[in-house]
């Protein structure tokens, strides 16, 4: 399964990286889809080790209101 890069502009803090780490992790405890996450602030970037579907990672982004879009 590949990893999936995200770019989020909006990213700009530590603060962004927890709501965007929470998110995720939050996702990653509800169900196995997620093997495993990171966030890049440097680079503005979420890497997810995952099958759920693109849209599916974007959506869980966007619970915390920051707008993502496919890199790879």
């Amino acid at each position: 399964m590949p990893i999936l890069s995200f770019a989020v502009p909006m990213m700009k803090c530590q603060g962004c990286v927890s709501a965007i780490t929470d998110a995720l992790a939050s996702a990653q405890s509800k169900n196995k889809e997620i093997k495993q996450f990171s966030v890049d602030l440097e680079n503005k970037t979420v890497s997810v080790d995952s099958t759920l579907s693109t849209d599916s990672v974007i959506s869980i982004i966007k619970t915390v209101g920051f707008e993502a879009t496919l890199t790879n």
